[in-house]
């Protein structure tokens, strides 16, 4: 399984659905790694993953694992918990 609930269900929102126009996809656009990652933490990011998913994503927390935060569904935000090693690139 890909996607899971985190041990603990954040508390903070997104402020708002994410933006309207998706970004087009550009391999190596942005690496994921932990460092950088931190960096967008409860920031609207769009996500490829290498297993082909794509999402608007408003990541809350980070550990050497997973990513943690609010996936869009295309009409109301979801909790998740994922390996961060998925993501191809992001935006």
């Amino acid at each position: 399984m890909y996607f899971s609930l985190p041990n603990k269900l954040p508390e903070k929102y997104p402020p708002s659905p994410p933006p309207d126009v998706v970004p087009q996809y550009c391999p190596n656009f942005h690496i994921a790694t932990p460092t950088i990652l931190k960096n967008c933490l409860n920031r609207y990011m769009y996500v490829w993953l290498y297993i082909g998913d794509t999402f608007w994503f408003f990541p809350l927390e980070l550990d050497q694992h997973f990513v943690s935060g609010h996936i869009w569904t295309g009409n109301r935000w979801i909790v998740r918990r994922f390996s961060w090693r998925l993501i191809d690139c992001f935006y």
